[in-house]
């Protein structure tokens, strides 16, 4: 270890509960001392005044692609550690971001890597790469870069001067709202979803992810309650086989009622099903495993013309709503479709439908579905006025 690592900052609450300035300045080893700050942008400049007076530092060494590998490496020990609820998904997305930064940066070091040169890159990117292709691997160069920056590694941070949204365009304008099927839409795809009928009926009327379905066994559903417990989920593992693992998010863990007619249907089909012992899946593929996220989908073959070419034309969702006569919708819609109805449902509050969908809170299920709230309330006001 040089020096350098050691010109770190640290908050410390304990300091900050006894009135003191907590963020501490932690270069007693690279000859100062430790120093204590009211704020951390005090203490980061007190750090960049080391790193600028020359500390015994080695920082001009340090690569992006050094930088990139260490924060890799400790996605994996996080992913390797069974007490971390980190996912294998983001171990990986995490390996091929650096992949993609690697291509511009891999052999800069750090404090060679300005601000302008991050900006200058990531317009040409625009060019060719999609705005959200960008803006999800600009989380993890933001990352590396405050990593480094916080080990002492490099003397900037170029991305705190950076608006990614000047670049590349506003955040909030790429993300598109939920669309609102109605209930009609739905039924008709039911209806012309053949030996897949019970497996866009159960999503639709319960709101579970995929992976959260797809993953449920018999032992999760309570025939006597009417509940589904959700807790557990299929999730890709290293080798990118589908595994059974934990939910999205601590909130994920939660119990959904059932209605009457569902579980009936529910029961038919366990009856019938070759996997009805209670740790069988639910929804299995054909040997009885995880059934795959693409067959749920399902896949509109064409053929060399552009004809539709029904050999080839599978799985559940997409041919279901062409036979169907409506708009081809993505399997997670019958998840937001699920959503519309306990929104517009009185008896329920935000908080309640936040807590059957699995989101941490309240303002998760707002920032998703806020645009169909006012509706929904005008709908309650209408049933108010005409009731009087």
């Amino acid at each position: 270890m040089t020096k350098q690592d050691e010109i770190g900052i640290n908050y410390l609450p304990s300091r900050k509960k006894a009135g003191r300035k907590p963020w501490r300045v932690n270069a007693h080893l690279a000859g100062g001392k430790a120093e204590y700050f009211a704020t951390k942008q005090e203490a980061i400049a007190r750090r960049n005044a080391f790193i600028d007076a020359g500390v015994d530092s080695n920082q001009s060494e340090k690569t992006f692609a050094d930088a990139a590998a260490a924060l890799v490496e400790r996605y994996k020990w996080r992913w390797e550690n069974p007490e971390d609820t980190l996912k294998f998904t983001t171990y990986k997305d995490a390996m091929e971001a650096a992949k993609f930064w690697n291509q511009f940066f891999a052999d800069l070091p750090l404090n060679d890597i300005s601000a302008d040169l991050v900006e200058d890159t990531i317009r040409g990117l625009t060019k060719v790469r999609k705005p959200k292709t960008i803006l999800n691997r600009w989380s993890f160069f933001k990352k590396v870069f405050k990593r480094a920056h916080g080990r002492a590694e490099c003397a900037r941070n170029p991305c705190d001067a950076i608006s990614i949204s000047e670049l590349i365009g506003s955040t909030k304008a790429m993300k598109k709202d939920a669309v609102r099927y109605s209930k009609d839409v739905i039924f008709r795809i039911i209806q012309h979803a053949g030996k897949w009928t019970i497996h866009i009926k159960f999503a639709s009327k319960t709101g579970l992810r995929s992976g959260e379905q797809r993953g449920l066994q018999w032992k999760h559903i309570d025939f006597e309650t009417g509940f589904v417990t959700v807790e557990q989920a299929a999730i890709l593992d290293e080798t990118g086989c589908w595994v059974i693992g934990r939910p999205k998010s601590q909130a994920a863990y939660r119990n959904v009622p059932i209605s009457s007619e569902l579980l009936q249907e529910l029961r038919e089909w366990r009856l019938q099903s070759k996997f009805s012992s209670d740790d069988d899946f639910v929804f299995p593929n054909e040997d009885g495993g995880i059934l795959s996220p693409h067959r749920l989908n399902g896949e509109l073959g064409t053929n060399a013309d552009g004809s539709r070419s029904k050999r080839r034309t599978r799985g559940a969702l997409k041919p279901a709503c062409v036979r169907a006569g409506v708009d081809v919708i993505r399997w997670h819609d019958l998840r937001h479709h699920y959503a519309s109805l306990q929104l517009y449902n009185p008896n329920l509050d935000l908080v309640e439908v936040a807590a059957l969908m699995g989101h941490e809170n309240s303002k998760v299920t707002e920032s998703i579905y806020g645009h169909w709230l006012e509706g929904a309330a005008k709908d309650q006001q209408l049933r108010q006025r005409a009731a009087v």
